[in-house]
């Protein structure tokens, strides 16, 4: 009975950290990449805001890895899928590895674009529960290879969406004062609380910068 219970124990604290992992990781990168990321573009430009964005993608990044790795918890599944052999055998993997020939390469253009450096890297780094950071030169290629492909492909993505938000922002301004009322309305207070996040982002940016250069 007490081995039984055990298990269960086991599976249900299993589940739990799985589910935190992938909530929490959810929130971060719905703020990070739908809210934030886009805000700040929009109101610094595609120079500027790239520049500010790219530099708190980094240390967002670079920091989710030392905690990950300094905590020693699967907390995305990822380790397990990897020790089981599972990982890279989905029907993703199999499309990519029969379009470039060469599944690796494919799957780290795929994890760049679609998830960022730190899920590339944990995903792509050799062996499973090895939680050596940025111990080995693979592993550096990885990250910062991963980090330039996704961050550029994310920057001008978001640029191009808010330029074209603002396209139909102001033709609708034009042509339906009334609407855009309406959505001045919703959005106002949303803009506003962006504009207090991007201040306090930049402010510890600066402070940051300050302090180590």
């Amino acid at each position: 009975m007490r081995a039984i219970a055990a298990d269960r124990f086991a599976i249900i604290k299993r589940f739990v950290i799985l589910l935190t992992g992938f909530l929490g990781n959810t929130v971060i990168v719905t703020v990070f990449d739908w809210m934030i990321y886009p805000s700040v573009l929009a109101k610094y430009g595609l120079v500027s805001g790239g520049a500010i964005m790219w530099l708190l993608s980094f240390v967002v990044c670079y920091v989710s890895i030392i905690g990950y790795d300094l905590a020693r918890i699967d907390w995305l599944g990822i380790e397990a899928m990897k020790a089981s052999g599972e990982f890279g055998e989905g029907w993703i993997s199999r499309i990519i590895r029969f379009i470039s020939g060469d599944s690796e390469k494919g799957l780290f253009f795929f994890l760049s674009i679609k998830y960022d450096p730190f899920i590339t890297l944990i995903a792509m780094r050799k062996g499973a529960y090895e939680f050596d950071g940025l111990s080995n030169s693979r592993s550096r290629r990885i990250f910062f290879g991963s980090f330039m492909i996704g961050n550029l492909y994310w920057t001008l993505a978001m640029f191009m969406g808010v330029s074209m938000g603002d396209i139909f922002l102001s033709f609708l301004c034009n042509h339906f004062p009334v609407i855009c009322e309406y959505v001045s309305l919703v959005t106002g207070p949303i803009s506003s609380a962006m504009d207090w996040i991007q201040s306090g982002i930049v402010e510890v940016l600066s402070k940051a910068w300050m302090l180590f250069f």
